[in-house]
């Protein structure tokens, strides 16, 4: 009879003790191994792996799950991927998605006043601004406080006026960063 590799190695270390070789299938094929593939190569390779790391020791549920954790850290070992879902509770909170709409995540406080106060005027709410680039300058770090001291006093300025340019301001913050 011709064996596949996986096969010819299961059936040798299972030939070194039919009895130890048998304990390990009964556990490796029952409910109990609900992370583990149990069939086809992968199977046969997890059973083979399992059953040489626990030469010379005895075989329980924990000494099992302690061999496959040194399978998983060391060699490698098939888990089953395929599982089923649980099934879902009618108690639980089912998730509609998420918590709050995308144009009202990562508003700036400035955006935020601007939008209540358009809304409390009647007027439309305008399209959300480009990148907040006062926020962003302000958030560049140097490498200890005193370099972020100085980054956080670096300004540059639009020419010909008194106002700040802020996106300007951040990319002058990183290269003061080193980013």
């Amino acid at each position: 009879m011709f064996y596949t590799p996986a096969q010819f190695e299961l059936k040798k270390v299972a030939d070194e003790d039919p009895a130890r070789a048998s304990t390990l299938s009964q556990w490796f094929h029952s409910s109990a191994n609900s992370s583990l593939v149990r069939s086809g190569e992968e199977g046969l390779k997890n059973q083979s792996a399992i059953l040489s790391e626990l030469r010379g020791r005895e075989i329980n549920p924990q000494t099992i799950q302690q061999a496959i954790g040194r399978l998983a850290y060391n060699k490698g070992i098939h888990y089953a991927t395929d599982r089923t879902p649980r099934p879902t509770d009618p108690r639980q909170h089912a998730d509609s998605g998420s918590f709050m709409p995308k144009d009202q995540v990562n508003v700036s406080a400035r955006e935020a006043a601007a939008r209540r106060a358009s809304a409390a005027a009647g007027k439309p709410t305008s399209e959300p601004a480009g990148t907040d680039y006062r926020a962003l300058a302000d958030g560049v770090k140097g490498s200890t406080h005193s370099k972020t001291e100085a980054i956080s006093r670096l300004f540059v300025m639009t020419p010909g006026t008194s106002q700040i340019d802020y996106e300007k301001t951040y990319f002058a913050r990183r290269r003061a960063a080193g980013l």
